[in-house]
């Protein structure tokens, strides 16, 4: 993901802490550069959003996982 790109995310993510997209990008971009817990951390945050039992949840669940699985 472009640099330009993250920074806009990222000062999204400062006035709008919440926003889905921001969380989901930004945790993909952590999650690529090796920031596991970064990731985690966001991609919970977006989790918690997620309607219960939406495809979308359940998937993010299932990412989330395999990154606390990795050692």
């Amino acid at each position: 993901m472009p640099e330009s790109t993250l920074i806009v995310l990222r000062r999204l993510e400062k006035v709008q802490p919440n926003n889905t997209r921001a969380l989901w990008f930004l945790g993909m971009a952590d999650a690529g550069a090796g920031r596991r817990e970064d990731a985690i951390v966001r991609w919970s945050r977006l989790y918690d959003q997620l309607p219960a039992r939406s495809k979308e949840r359940e998937s993010l669940k299932a990412e989330i996982d395999r990154l606390e699985a990795v050692n």
